[in-house]
């Protein structure tokens, strides 16, 4: 198998060197950026835009029974939206950006 990537030198606090394989990552296109959603425990933490407790992205999964039609869904780790740690709150309020810089807020429950 082959991995494209290259070799970074790096030191130690001492000083000494070594390297570390750094593996190439190609560009996200543009088109998947949109589909970021940012998650928050409140709304109003959501619309003043401050202590996000993750993120997530939207797909969209084409009808079968009316295929003009998409069911989205919002996709995020379950930690994020369950307070799984002691430190975590429940992020199940939605913030996702629309056109001309404005934004849009969605409150759910942890479990929707």
């Amino acid at each position: 198998m082959c991995y494209r990537g290259r070799l970074e030198l790096r030191y130690s606090r001492a000083g000494h060197p070594f390297h570390v394989w750094k593996r190439e990552m190609r560009k996200i296109d543009d088109i998947i950026l949109d589909c970021v959603i940012y998650l928050y425990p409140t709304m109003k933490d959501a619309d003043a835009g401050v202590g996000a407790g993750g993120t997530g992205f939207l797909v969209g999964i084409p009808s079968e029974q009316h295929p003009p039609i998409a069911h989205l869904y919002a996709v995020s780790n379950s930690h994020v939206v369950h307070d799984r740690f002691p430190t975590d709150a429940k992020s199940p309020v939605i913030r996702l950006n629309i056109q001309k810089g404005e934004h849009d807020s969605y409150e759910l429950e942890p479990d929707d």
